[in-house]
């Protein structure tokens, strides 16, 4: 389509061994610069290569240095205090609006997970139920898309509150970058899933960086797409990932926006 996909290898081969090491090494570095009060300069430029694949590759090489972050204070007291505010611009949120009416399947019980005070969903898409999930009830209340929501910490017990395909839909906006047990968030979003439903994550280059995971923080964007891609082949029970670069002005005075997502393949999850 007219839309940038930001990879050139199958997006169905997880990320191999050497390439988590690499990872790694940046992530001590994060780690070592974060202690001393420096950040990490991040590139943004695309094309580069990531490392190697092997679509044998099975065990998650996922290490703990790789979720690290530079404040590990309770997410609860971090996020205590409502930030009413959009973190990404207008054109990006019209953007996510636009990739969730393509995506998402109409009259559909969706599920806004990690979400705040606004879910980015089209006005033009038609839905029965939309369910929050996020950190600060003040944030949620002040929602007008959602028909409810739930206050629960993702990072401090990822089993989602909810019975098992409960959701048409999930969708997950510029907060992925702060999941410190991904895997695990990614299999619950598969358990709460009907078999064929989207889970949609959509991310920029903003962020919280003292909340931000090592291996995301160390990661160019397009990188970080095939990270994401990693988290739904370890995870399991995913049809192929697809990633695309869906920025509305590239190039120009705008935030860009970036999106993965897969369906919940049909029969039991693998792992």
């Amino acid at each position: 389509g007219a839309f940038l996909l930001l990879a050139d290898r199958p997006h169905t081969e997880p990320l191999c061994l050497h390439t988590m090491r690499t990872y790694a090494s940046r992530c001590e570095a994060y780690t070592s610069l974060s202690a001393r009060g420096r950040h990490l300069r991040k590139e943004r430029a695309f094309g580069r290569p990531l490392g190697c694949y092997h679509a044998l590759v099975s065990d998650s090489p996922f290490l703990p240095e790789h979720f690290h972050r530079q404040d590990e204070r309770d997410d609860r007291d971090f996020y205590s205090v409502p930030r009413l505010v959009t973190h990404i611009d207008d054109d990006a949120i019209a953007a996510i609006g636009r990739l969730y009416a393509e995506v998402l399947p109409p009259d559909g019980t969706i599920l806004d997970l990690m979400s705040s005070w606004k879910s980015h969903l089209p006005d033009e898409l038609p839905r029965q139920r939309v369910v929050g999930l996020g950190l600060n009830e003040t944030e949620l209340r002040e929602n007008g898309q959602l028909d409810a929501w739930v206050a629960h910490d993702v990072n401090r017990d990822p089993r989602l509150p909810f019975d098992d395909e409960a959701f048409d839909a999930v969708v997950m906006a510029v907060s992925v970058q702060y999941l410190t047990r991904p895997i695990d968030v990614f299999r619950e979003v598969r358990r709460v899933l009907r078999t064929g439903g989207p889970f949609v994550v959509s991310y920029s280059n903003r962020l919280f960086p003292e909340k931000a995971v090592a291996i995301w923080y160390s990661s160019t964007d397009e990188e970080r797409a095939r990270l994401i891609t990693a988290y739904f082949h370890y995870a399991g029970g995913w049809e192929a990932p697809t990633a695309q670069d869906r920025s509305p002005r590239p190039g120009l005075a705008s935030d860009p926006l970036f999106a993965v997502w897969a369906h919940k393949a049909p029969g039991e999850a693998a792992g």
